[in-house]
């Protein structure tokens, strides 16, 4: 197995397998779903101990963008897999630890362009072609973290490396994924803030509540978007939520 391989058989897992679970509209709970999950989850372990065998006799990979970007994608993939839909957004409070160590790993992907970019600028090298999703997994993952990692220190780290490195790509221009987190983790803090005495619910840092449930898109024009931003206590009295603008960056 090369990197190239493990890429688009790591695709193939995500996407095919994965995200098409997740997407299926079918409930997550049920014995079915959660056969298909642990299918999943197995084919990602067998995936890991087939790339870790690869490294082990190639070790100039280890650490590299390309290493370091399979090891995100898969570890995305991982979480969304394993959260325990019961539970909510308090489900993401027990991938604290995984939170943190993608945060490294998109850490160290941006800082490993941002090196790679400058020197081919300064020698005047044309850019190689990269043949790994790299923009659109650190700008995802990023995007997962600062909306649902409620931990204070991972959540804020998250969006500041989308302020020290706007890129294009991904689902949305990480200006606009940096905008909206920025509002939702402004709104989630100031909620609990705010509230009366013994009006929380559960939940470490933002109770459950106050979490942001809903996200929903529309455009508005050309050039913005509208994005409702509606919390579980707000969902449970009949509100519709909270609208928001945001200037678009593709």
């Amino acid at each position: 197995m090369s990197l190239d391989e493990a890429h688009v058989s790591l695709e193939v897992k995500v996407n095919n397998n994965a995200l098409k679970l997740l997407t299926s509209g079918i409930d997550i709970s049920t014995p079915e779903a959660l056969a298909k999950k642990e299918d999943c989850l197995h084919e990602f372990r067998r995936w890991n101990s087939k790339l870790k065998t690869y490294l082990a006799v190639s070790p100039h990979e280890r650490g590299t963008i390309a290493a370091n970007v399979l090891y995100l994608r898969r570890s995305y993939a991982k979480v969304m897999l394993s959260l325990d839909p019961t539970k909510g957004e308090l489900a993401h409070d027990e991938f604290i630890e995984d939170y943190a160590q993608m945060l490294d790993l998109a850490s160290r992907i941006l800082e490993g362009l941002n090196d790679y970019s400058t020197v081919n600028s300064d020698s005047g090298s044309k850019p190689t072609k990269r043949h790994f999703s790299v923009e659109s997994t650190v700008t995802e993952t990023l995007f997962l973290i600062g909306v649902h990692c409620r931990e204070p220190t991972i959540r804020e780290r998250a969006l500041e490396l989308m302020r020290l490195y706007p890129r294009r790509e991904g689902m949305c221009g990480t200006m606009l994924a940096l905008s909206l987190g920025e509002t939702l983790t402004g709104l989630e803090r100031t909620a609990c803030q705010t509230s009366p005495p013994g009006s929380c619910s559960e939940g470490p840092w933002v109770c459950a509540d106050h979490r942001v449930t809903k996200i929903q898109c529309k455009d508005v024009s050309y050039q913005k978007v509208a994005i409702l931003l509606r919390t579980a206590g707000e969902q449970r009295r009949g509100s519709e939520g909270k609208w928001f603008t945001f200037h678009k960056t593709w």
